[in-house]
């Protein structure tokens, strides 16, 4: 059985879609798609979902194949992602989208400690730099000044 984009989704993109008609699907489509390493391979249900939820016109009749055989033209043919929206789900449906992402790590790589780190580390490189490895500060000499015979003229 071939599948084909219906003639409903032909002339549509990710970028028609409204995603604060559903922000509970529009973030959970977009934190699952942030952790998907192929896009155009795209098999969440969670995808769907918000594209037959925010589209512009009624997907009702339009299967869960032919959804995702559209993103995945889009993706390829056009360079269109669902991730596009990301911006716009985070505006519209800020709450939402932070309590769906699906965070890795330590929370205080994005806070004001490695803001502090990254200041004492920038400190600690020039105090490295200027003191030649010893730990003790180079002092500054004055650049010895241009007599006329070192003119460059001609």
């Amino acid at each position: 059985m071939d599948i084909t984009i219906p003639a409903v989704l032909a002339n549509l993109t990710w970028l028609d879609f409204n995603p604060q008609t559903n922000c509970e699907l529009a973030a959970k489509c977009i934190g699952e798609e942030l952790q998907n390493d192929a896009p155009e391979l795209s098999t969440s249900y969670a995808l769907v979902e918000f594209a037959r939820e925010c589209a512009p016109v009624s997907l009702t009749n339009v299967t869960y194949e032919e959804i995702l055989l559209w993103n995945s033209q889009l993706v390829v043919e056009k360079n269109i992602y669902v991730i596009n929206l990301t911006e716009q789900v985070n505006e519209l449906c800020h709450r939402e989208f932070c309590r769906d992402l699906d965070w890795e790590g330590d929370p205080d790589l994005s806070g004001p400690g490695v803001s502090i780190s990254y200041a004492v580390i920038r400190i600690e490189w020039q105090r490295l730099v200027h003191s030649n490895g010893t730990g003790v500060y180079r002092s500054w000499q004055r650049m010895p000044s241009k007599s006329s015979s070192q003119s460059c003229s001609p």
